[in-house]
């Protein structure tokens, strides 16, 4: 199994009390990361479905209003692949999940390939495995027992003909 990647992010909270609506954040965050702020009604605003926890924002930020969250929080992305005819791109499948998330997926990732495969070792991309199965029976196993942290958002689909920043819109809390 492959085509599955863990990425650490950083949870960034936003103090709206501190903001000036300089527009500092808005500027770095269109130029160098994943354009998700904008000012309205004179203060900074993000559209969570976009942000990658990059921090952009808080190292522009001269309030402080933007700052880091200690907890350490990570994504998952799915079915990637290279491909000279069929590549396509991971697309994200859990964001700002704990490691203790990690580890109960992961187990019941493995535990889904076996269960596909019916025991067989054959190489398949994750993506086909999903494909096989189904995005909502693969959801379904994946996330048996699994007990999510309250800040976890899951993917209601995956779309692999969808742009990263459009498919993100089907990251929703748990």
């Amino acid at each position: 199994m492959a085509d599955f990647g863990i990425l650490g992010i950083a949870q960034i909270d936003f103090k709206s009390e501190r903001c000036i609506g300089c527009g500092a954040c808005v500027k770095v965050c269109s130029q160098h990361a994943a354009n998700c702020l904008s000012i309205k009604h004179g203060k900074a605003t993000k559209e969570v479905s976009k942000c990658i926890g990059c921090g952009e924002c808080v190292l522009a930020c001269p309030t402080l209003a933007w700052q880091r969250n200690p907890k350490q929080l990570y994504m998952v992305k799915l079915g990637g692949r290279t491909s000279k005819r069929t590549p396509r791109v991971g697309k994200l499948f859990l964001n700002w999940v704990t490691e203790d998330v990690i580890h109960q997926v992961l187990n019941n990732l493995f535990a889904f390939e076996k269960e596909i495969l019916a025991g067989t070792p054959v190489y398949m991309h994750m993506g086909h495995l999903i494909d096989k199965a189904g995005y909502h029976a693969f959801k379904d196993r994946v996330l048996r027992d699994v007990t999510l942290n309250e800040e976890a958002h899951v993917a209601e689909r995956l779309y692999w003909a969808e742009d990263e920043y459009v498919a993100n819109i089907h990251v929703k809390p748990a």
